[in-house]
């Protein structure tokens, strides 16, 4: 659980190597602007190494992975991808879809649970998913409204 604490909290940290005018661009990004966006998880993990063990590193570079391996240059997937991985990358999209970004408003909670569901088996761990569904309302509520 340290772990994930310590993954979640530094998962993004590459993003200080991102153009923030690419990051915090307005509309959709081009293939090149994404692809520079991604550099995150690869740069993340090089500024951590020093302070962080594999298992942090490991949700550091991999928790833009997909499930089902679909995903850009990806070679895991499924039960390969490490349990903390497959928690981070379904938290990190919860938050990416219940924040406001500078191209969209915040999805509300109904939304992207339905989201989260929908992308059960290929974007996400379906047991994963099924942990998630058993998170009260009222608590996943509160943690929106405290970011």
């Amino acid at each position: 659980l340290a772990d994930i604490r310590s993954g979640a909290l530094l998962h993004d940290v590459g993003k200080i190597a991102v153009d923030p005018d690419v990051q915090n661009k307005p509309g959709k990004l081009t293939e090149e602007e994404y692809a520079h966006i991604m550099i995150h998880t690869q740069v993340g993990p090089s500024i951590v190494k020093p302070i962080a063990n594999n298992n942090i590193l490991d949700m550091i570079r991999y928790h833009h992975t997909r499930f089902d391996g679909q995903a850009k240059g990806q070679t895991m997937s499924g039960a390969q991808l490490p349990l903390a991985v497959r928690i981070i990358t379904l938290a990190d999209s919860f938050d990416a879809m219940t924040s406001k970004r500078p191209y969209r408003d915040a999805f509300p909670m109904e939304k992207a649970v339905t989201e989260i569901l929908r992308c059960s088996g290929t974007q996400f761990d379906p047991q994963v998913v099924e942990a998630f569904m058993k998170i009260p309302e009222s608590e996943i509520q509160s943690i929106i409204k405290q970011e």
